[in-house]
């Protein structure tokens, strides 16, 4: 019986050790080639795709980091399958597909392939987290000489600073980006392979991506639910969130708003919503035939607004009461009467746009999920 090759890797590290020499580690050697790498490349970021650039590379790290700590604990609790290796579509050692995909090629597990596959484990985690250490120290030296040009910030770096985000609230937006823009390097999937369903995940598969531990994921599926800041605020969507299902096996999407804004994209909603209009009216408030107390009513409504949300502002009443931030005026009345001329009129004396739907065109099913959007 011959032993593995790769079983004298940690025997011979100690013949080293205890002779004094120390190995060279592989870990280490990366973080210092990337550390030398870029140490020219930190300048201030001056789009917002540099900025997501990065935080995609550091998304991919962590996403790596938490797949090797699960199969520690793994290998830690399943003693007798621990020199059992699974591979993935391009053949790589620890790279399970989610579900248990991927062929399991068993071998009878002895002392010595157990203890190479704990150190392959070892080296692998060192690994990625000096990546990931690197790519995080990157990020805060360009974004702190972005801040201290005083000229420029990145839009997700606003949106977390506004929402005061959790780092792993952090990460599940990033993520969702990525699978959209750049499956390639942040992808559920081991080799960078985009999972049937499109640019969407389940909760579940958030949750393995970034919680390394059984309590990480379970502490973390408060992210999730209907009041966490996240879902709230409409930045991601989960579809099927009813007691008939597991908050796990819930689909997630990003926003599509969200999505332009963190990519910097001013994509009118007239382009992303079907029968939908945008324009600018030129119709002065004296050309609208009403009787003036009623106008001069919507016109005091109207202009007043920016005075009743100062009041709200210095009374701290946001603190309070978080709806009814909007204003909504309802035209009622039968064709001819006024109705979307009014709403011109008072389009033209702020300055704003209208945009004008068809709600017929939207059908039925997707009115709410339009509405929601929109507003």
């Amino acid at each position: 019986c011959l032993r593995p090759r790769s079983a004298e890797a940690p025997q011979q590290q100690e013949q080293k050790q205890e002779q004094g020499e120390q190995p060279p580690s592989e870990a280490e050697g990366t973080s210092k080639q990337a550390e030398e790498g870029d140490e020219d490349n930190m300048d201030a970021y001056s789009t917002d795709l540099q900025y997501l650039h990065d935080l995609f590379q550091l998304v991919a790290a962590q996403m790596k980091v938490a797949r090797v700590k699960r199969e520690i604990a793994e290998a830690l609790e399943n003693p007798d399958e621990a020199g059992a290796v699974r591979r993935g579509p391009r053949g790589l050692k620890g790279m399970p597909h989610f579900g248990g995909r991927g062929p399991m090629r068993r071998k009878k597990v002895t002392k010595y392939a157990s203890e190479s596959a704990a150190h392959e484990r070892e080296v692998a985690l060192r690994k990625w987290q000096n990546k990931e250490r690197v790519a995080r120290m990157k990020i805060d030296r360009k974004l702190l000489a972005t801040l201290q040009s005083g000229t420029w910030r990145p839009r997700l770096e606003r949106l977390c600073a506004a929402l005061n985000l959790a780092p792993l609230e952090r990460a599940i937006v990033v993520t969702m980006v990525g699978v959209v823009v750049a499956p390639h390097v942040v992808s559920p999937e081991p080799g960078g392979f985009r999972r049937r369903g499109g640019a969407s995940m389940t909760v579940q598969q958030l949750l393995l991506c970034h919680a390394g531990s059984l309590e990480e994921q379970i502490e973390s599926r408060s992210f999730f639910t209907k009041s966490a800041t996240l879902v709230k605020e409409g930045i991601i969507i989960i579809h099927n969130s009813d007691f008939t299902s597991d908050l796990g096996d819930c689909r997630v999407e990003i926003d599509r708003r969200m999505l332009d804004y963190c990519l910097a994209l001013n994509t009118p909603i007239s382009e992303s919503v079907d029968g939908s209009q945008l324009y600018t009216p030129d119709v002065n408030i004296d050309d609208v035939v009403l009787p003036e107390e009623t106008k001069r009513l919507l016109e005091r409504t109207v202009s007043q607004f920016e005075m009743f949300r100062a009041v709200q502002r210095r009374l701290d009443v946001g603190s309070t009461i978080s709806y009814g931030r909007g204003q909504v005026l309802l035209f009622h009345g039968t064709s001819g009467t006024g109705k979307t001329m009014m709403a011109n009129a008072l389009a033209t004396s702020l300055g704003k746009k209208v945009l004008l739907i068809n709600f017929p065109s939207l059908g039925f099913n997707k009115a709410a999920q339009v509405v929601r959007m929109i507003f």
